[in-house]
């Protein structure tokens, strides 16, 4: 069982707008920061942060990268990682002569992976049963995962014809998608709990209400129409994909989260306040935080808004300034 997964360090060569930067989320200790946030104007290269850090980290369960890039000789990127207590050095591309690597690592160049040690390999192969494995499986030992938002979060038109069970499978690396057909979407998960689990349909609808909506609520689902149903504090009735931009951000984050999350995780948010009012900003952060804390997780979000500098503190805060090169 590996109880915590922390992200210590990321590296990048001649990737976007970064020459040649060392990236640390620790403090003066060297001790993994549990919130990150990273700030700056667009073309800063925050996006390419966490994209590289989703990339390399994927390459650990074997199951290939989440970009599909092929660096060029000139790239180079290295993500240091604490998993179970082990440090870890992560790199994909061309490796600089003078990269010292740490004790333990892991290297991918054409697709090629070399282990330093027995321990390495142990924890991949765990990784590898644990993806074999639906959430709610106890086999899983609580092992830890990556779960990553990128700024694109939309709920799409979609129709179904008959209700699915919904098997939340465990990703060692998950990179949120948007879903554009019936199975895997937000709907067909809302329909499946209020079919099959209705306690837990219950749940759900009231943290969503409570979090992602403000004067409209889940109110039910239309079993002929298998779609789940917003009333309006006026007596509206709309779909999931009617709701507001900001509103839909906040509805595909948080079900996703309230799916997935694995205590001694890392959550990772491209541009959190995408689409949101500056009052739902203060909700996300505070309910962020909160979760942060019950499931001991590392969260590392990228904004441009001031609200989530005032929330997590400069002492939490990476400025990026668009000169890394």
């Amino acid at each position: 069982m590996i109880s915590h997964f922390r992200v210590l360090s990321t590296r990048l060569i001649n990737i976007g707008p970064f020459k040649d930067t060392l990236i640390k989320f620790t403090d003066e200790e060297n001790i993994p920061m549990s919130l990150v946030l990273i700030a700056g104007a667009n073309g800063s290269g925050k996006t390419t942060v966490l994209e590289t850090i989703a990339h390399v980290v994927s390459l650990f369960n074997g199951g290939g990268p989440l970009l599909k890039k092929n660096l060029s000789s000139q790239e180079y990127a290295q993500v240091d990682i604490a998993l179970g207590g082990k440090k870890i050095s992560l790199f994909y591309g061309y490796k600089p002569m003078d990269q010292e690597l740490q004790e333990h690592y892991l290297g991918c160049f054409d697709g090629n992976l070399n282990y330093s040690s027995d321990s390495v390999k142990k924890d991949l192969v765990a990784i590898q049963r644990c993806e074999q494995n639906t959430m709610d499986s106890k086999k899983l030992d609580g092992h830890p995962s990556l779960l990553y938002f990128p700024h694109f979060r939309m709920i799409h038109p979609v129709r179904g014809d008959a209700v699915s069970k919904e098997a939340i499978k465990y990703r060692w690396v998950f990179r949120y998608q948007e879903c554009k057909q019936f199975p895997g979407s937000l709907d067909a998960y809302l329909v499946w709990l209020d079919y099959a689990k209705p306690e837990i349909f219950t749940e759900v609808k009231d943290f969503l209400n409570k979090y992602a909506l403000a004067g409209k609520k889940i109110s039910h689902v239309e079993r002929e129409e298998l779609k789940a149903i917003i009333i309006t504090e006026h007596g509206g009735k709309h779909y999931l994909e009617d709701l507001s931009s900001g509103e839909q951000n906040l509805m595909a984050l948080l079900l996703e989260m309230k799916k997935r999350l694995i205590p001694g995780s890392v959550l990772m948010i491209d541009e959190i306040e995408n689409s949101l009012h500056e009052a739902f900003e203060y909700k996300i952060g505070h309910i962020l935080q909160k979760l942060q804390e019950e499931y001991q997780l590392q969260l590392i979000v990228s904004s441009h808004s001031d609200t989530f500098l005032k929330l997590f503190g400069t002492q939490n805060t990476l400025i990026f300034t668009g000169t890394q090169r």
